[in-house]
């Protein structure tokens, strides 16, 4: 960014927000440098100074506040661009997205892909919110308080460098329908979520050996934030082809002393397919969470000698029908006999892991024979038992 084009970035902030930068970033002030600026220095680098102008009746207030801002980007080692956001106060993290390919290399990128790639960089950020506000392998669709954090968000100028997208993710006023988790803004914690997401996933598809070691560690990344929702918007950024490499760097522009560092997440061309993987695994193995299923029983199975058992329902599920496996106690299975005979309904709670054809209700609870005349998660009559 040349010295012009800081002047003319300038213009989108005041002095008094500079001033406010310089306080919460640790510069004091000195005192008056005549009628139109102030001096400020640095108690730790005797040698650090900005010269603030305090009066835009000055014929050179925006070209010196461009220099202030250059000096301070020059202090800090960050780019000015990003000094720029961080002063105006509006946004606390960057999200940059560089796509690495020969056909890039000229700072264009093919029209399709480039729409595709603004794309996948919204659905990045969409997975990770969603993950954020419940870890699950696989989210079908947004909440409203995902749609909420999206309408912060800000899509910032592309940058030459192979070819580089840029998102800002933007702090808006503290209001009651923007939540927050110990006093900190969502958007922190989505952030914090993405790079926690990423680098679980970055070492959950590194993972080598056994299947059952690969599937493992995919599982514990959910946990961390990542999900298949987050592999997917990772592959289309790669392109139609799937051939570009790609890195993103989360870079903090808040102040204060808990600003976290930042972080960059290199995904070479052979992890893609690696990505793609990890989709299938988390899409045809996931947890539904509190779910009740309601169904027929096709099948009761209970091994010789044993009081508990097993039944399998028709059931929807997520509204796909599936064949739900559930463990249950004496008592419920008894009460499972007696609706199997009399061709009633079941119902029961819990965790559904659902799998490609079946699922298994995990901890399930509060097993009950259903009345006619109820409906909740009802598998109709082309369900029932034949």
């Amino acid at each position: 960014m040349t010295r012009d084009d800081v002047i003319e970035r300038v213009h989108g902030v005041t002095w008094m927000q500079l001033q406010s930068y310089l306080i919460a970033t640790g510069w004091a002030d000195d005192g008056a440098f005549g009628p139109f600026a102030s001096i400020w220095h640095r108690a730790d680098h005797n040698d650090a100074q900005v010269l603030l102008p305090i009066s835009e009746e000055a014929d050179d207030f925006w070209p010196r506040l461009a220099d202030a801002v250059l000096a301070i980007a020059e202090f800090e080692q960050r780019p000015t661009a990003d000094v720029i956001a961080a002063v105006s106060g509006r946004f606390g993290d960057v999200i940059s997205i560089r796509v690495i390919h020969e056909d890039v290399e000229s700072g264009t990128i093919p029209a399709i892909d480039g729409v595709a790639l603004n794309e996948n960089a919204l659905e990045l950020l969409t997975a990770a919110s969603m993950s954020y506000l419940t870890k699950r392998q696989y989210h079908q669709r947004p909440t409203a308080v995902t749609n909420a954090f999206l309408e912060t968000l800000r899509l910032g100028q592309t940058e030459k460098g192979s070819y580089v997208v840029n998102l800002f993710a933007q702090l808006p006023e503290p209001s009651e329908s923007q939540p927050a988790l110990d006093n900190v803004h969502m958007t922190n914690n989505v952030i914090a979520n993405l790079s926690s997401g990423l680098k679980a996933l970055s070492h959950a598809i590194r993972a080598k050996g056994k299947r059952k070691d690969e599937h493992k560690a995919l599982d514990e990344a959910v946990a961390a934030g990542a999900s298949a929702n987050m592999c997917d918007a990772l592959i289309g950024i790669s392109g139609r082809d799937k051939n570009r490499a790609f890195e993103i760097s989360i870079t903090p522009l808040r102040s204060g002393g808990d600003t976290p560092t930042s972080v960059r997440f290199a995904f070479q061309k052979e992890k893609i397919e690696r990505l793609e993987k990890a989709s299938e695994y988390y899409r045809r193995t996931y947890t539904a969470r509190n779910k009740t299923v309601q169904g027929y029983i096709k099948r009761l199975d209970r091994a010789h000698g044993e009081r508990h058992g097993t039944i399998l329902v028709a059931a929807l599920v997520e509204n796909t029908e599936k064949m739900v496996e559930i463990d249950l106690g004496p008592a419920d299975y008894k009460r499972a006999i007696s609706a199997h005979a009399s061709d009633a309904e079941v119902r029961c709670s819990g965790d559904v892991l659902i799998k490609p054809r079946s699922a298994i209700l995990l901890n399930p609870a509060g097993f009950q024979v259903v009345n006619d005349g109820d409906d909740l998660f009802t598998l109709k009559s082309k369900a029932k038992k034949k």
